[in-house]
């Protein structure tokens, strides 16, 4: 049965034993592939699994790929899964690194959509706080000429701040107050680096510092801590 199937992925994702969740959700999907239940859970593992070769962008992009096209088949099944919601807009969100800007805008009114949609079913998402803060950082990020670009091809384009994405952020912090989520060392990175863009030294110093003391889970993880201690050595002198 799916529950026995998802009840095991869940204890294997709290154990942080990745590849199993993965390898058991592959397996899974033969024969529960109208599971929701199921299907949710492989986007997310084609999610934690892209993280595993931080520097192949052909790797990340398939799994990305993946990861994206089982959470739409998950939403035909249905609609209301917040959690389907979330996992769609983490893969195409982290597509985007690999993209063009012009595709990273086609999606962003998407991607928002869907985390937008995942708060109103479940707010107390941290995660996908995280996520949209990084959306408004990104959005906030995007120069005149590129904008301008971007206009011409697609009409509207969305605009933001950076003061939008630090209350994202904060809100992802008071909704994680143990570090327990995902994204917890990412958020506090981005953290500093919003503080930054609005001039608080001070604060970006503190966020950097915190996430420097924060484990990594994947070895994408590992590549933050690394700017996360290079953007630190401005602050030592």
């Amino acid at each position: 049965m799916s529950t026995e199937v998802t009840k095991k992925a869940d204890q294997l994702y709290k154990d942080k034993s990745l590849d199993q969740v993965h390898s058991l959700l592959e397996d899974a999907e033969k024969s529960h592939a109208e599971d929701p239940e199921v299907l949710w859970r492989l986007s997310r593992s084609y999610y934690d699994v892209s993280e595993s070769k931080p520097d192949d962008k052909d790797f990340r992009l398939d799994h990305l790929q993946k990861g994206a096209k089982v959470a739409e088949k998950a939403l035909e099944k249905a609609p209301e899964s917040w959690q389907s919601h979330k996992w769609w807009a983490f893969n195409i969100s982290a597509l985007g690194t690999l993209q063009s800007t012009q595709e990273k805008i086609a999606n962003a009114l998407k991607i928002k959509e869907h985390a937008d949609k995942t708060l109103s079913i479940n707010p107390k998402d941290a995660d996908t706080e995280y996520l949209l803060g990084r959306w408004h950082f990104s959005v906030a990020g995007v120069g005149w000429l590129e904008r301008k670009v971007a206009g011409a091809l697609f009409g509207a384009v969305p605009e933001s701040t950076y003061d939008n994405a630090l209350t994202h952020f904060l809100k992802c912090a008071e909704l994680d107050p143990k570090g327990e989520e995902f994204s917890h060392l990412r958020n506090t990175s981005f953290l500093g680096d919003t503080y930054e863009q609005l001039s608080q030294p001070q604060n970006a110093q503190a966020s950097y510092e915190k996430a420097s003391k924060i484990a990594p889970r994947t070895e994408f993880d590992k590549n933050y801590l690394k700017e996360v201690n290079q953007k630190l050595e401005k602050y030592s002198w």
